[in-house]
């Protein structure tokens, strides 16, 4: 509130349910935007803040849904005023219903209205499936006099910065995104299955009380490791490949996002081995650079350097193969992945990759060499914390070090 320009309200609508197929709709998701200033996770839900507001008590204003008989039968009890109030810290709440005739009465108090639409910087043109972009289009219209502004420039800066309760929850994420982690690694066996690894997965993640995965996690054995998001998760695991793992639990609305490789047989070929040192130092020294002052893009040039370098300082080795890794080259070609995004109730969180990084940001730094006729595609990503004191690396009790990665894996057999 504090950011926003005088004589202004900002209006945020909370997500609908979307459905799959027929009348079965897909779990609920709270709109991250709207979750982070109100901790409420209803659907059916407005916030307005309105820091200049003539009417007492109504600077910060929550609009819930009242379930009506049938919403009753089929929901259970809705949230009720006080309820909201407390999980909100917002006083004035009012049911839903009401939003239209408080809003008219406000908004001629006002010169300018925030909206939150969808915006991400790698979707050109961010899809309107939970209906944002749908309620601004209708205020515009109502109130045409009226300037608008987006909010994303000010919640992108506020959520880059994660505050302490955020780094505990984030904490809790890598814990549990761990154990899921070396309960796969040590399952693993020739003949495996890529879905039997992501059961295991899945299981540890719901057992430890994650709300689920933060996305679809890619478990990628043999020459699928060189697929960037591989998620079919449907073949067997040979003899002497690798198993890439890149996935994260999500918990309290918190997502982690953690890549590592595992031999199939347990111990690294040499060849293997040889391509996993190369992208578990360029991890180690990409880590350091990960401080204050310094941009994403400028972060992402160094690495090229950094992969180059220390795949020259093994070229004859490499000399039959053509090694494509982040920043550079990909199988198809030229793309516009890079090493490092900020993470944070999103795996690839809201953020201006041109802004300085600042001591609170959470980085995720995943360098990664693909070698696809030869079935290697090693990446390896760490969450980091950035501090004033120096990078902290959240993700550290998973190991990087090869003979360490050796000592978890196929310890177990599963039936």
């Amino acid at each position: 509130m504090r950011k926003m320009q005088p004589d202004s309200m900002a209006v945020f609508f909370s997500n609908k349910f979307v459905y799959s197929r027929g009348d079965i709709n897909f779990p609920y998701v709270q709109n991250e935007d709207f979750w982070y200033l109100s901790g409420v996770e209803a659907p059916e839900t407005v916030l307005i803040l309105f820091p200049d507001c003539l009417k007492n008590n109504h600077q910060e204003i929550l609009f819930i849904k009242k379930h009506d008989a049938a919403d009753y039968a089929l929901l259970g009890p809705s949230l009720k005023p006080d309820e909201a109030a407390n999980i909100s810290g917002v006083k004035q709440v009012y049911w839903v219903g009401e939003f239209e005739l408080i809003l008219n009465e406000l908004a001629p108090l006002s010169k300018r209205i925030y909206v939150n639409i969808p915006e991400h910087q790698n979707v050109t043109f961010a899809s309107d499936s939970m209906g944002q972009k749908a309620q601004a289009a209708k205020l515009m219209e109502h109130y045409p006099a009226h300037k608008f502004h987006r909010s994303q420039p000010i919640l992108r800066k506020l959520r880059a910065i994660k505050q302490a309760e955020e780094i505990a929850l984030l904490n809790q994420a890598v814990q549990i995104t761990e154990a899921g982690m070396k309960a796969l690694a040590a399952a693993i066996r020739p003949g495996i299955t890529e879905y039997e690894l992501e059961a295991e997965l899945t299981r540890s993640f719901l057992v430890n009380k994650a709300e689920g995965h933060a996305f679809p996690p890619i478990i990628a054995g043999g020459k699928r490791s060189c697929f960037l998001h591989y998620q079919k998760n449907n073949q067997a695991c040979g003899a002497g490949e690798i198993i890439l793992v890149d996935t994260g639990a999500r918990y309290a609305h918190y997502s982690a996002d953690i890549t590592r490789v595992f031999p199939v047989d347990g111990i690294f070929t040499n060849r293997q081995h040889l391509i996993y040192e190369v992208v578990e130092k360029a991890l180690q020294e990409l880590t350091l650079g990960l401080v204050p002052g310094k941009t994403l893009d400028e972060f992402n040039e160094e690495a090229k350097q950094i992969l180059h370098y220390n795949l020259m300082n093994v070229s004859a080795v490499l000399s039959t193969s053509t090694p494509q890794y982040y920043g550079k080259r990909t199988l198809n070609g030229p793309t516009n992945f890079s090493v490092a995004h900020h993470i944070g109730m999103t795996v690839h969180d809201t953020a201006n990759r041109y802004e300085p990084l600042q001591a609170g940001m959470v980085i995720c730094c995943e360098p990664g060499c693909y070698i696809y006729e030869e079935g290697i595609g090693v990446r390896l990503e760490n969450m980091i914390l950035i501090t004033d004191e120096g990078p902290h690396n959240l993700s550290k009790g998973i190991p990087t070090l090869a003979s360490e990665v050796e000592s978890i894996t196929g310890k177990i057999a599963i039936s």
